[in-house]
């Protein structure tokens, strides 16, 4: 489930980056 989770945040992020322009940052710390 942690795993489907992660993915799910990680498109989320990238679809919003990309709504924004901005440059997709896959590891964020």
């Amino acid at each position: 489930v942690f795993h489907i989770n992660y993915i799910g945040r990680e498109l989320n992020r990238a679809e919003l980056c990309l709504q924004f322009g901005k440059p997709f940052i896959q590891d964020e710390t």
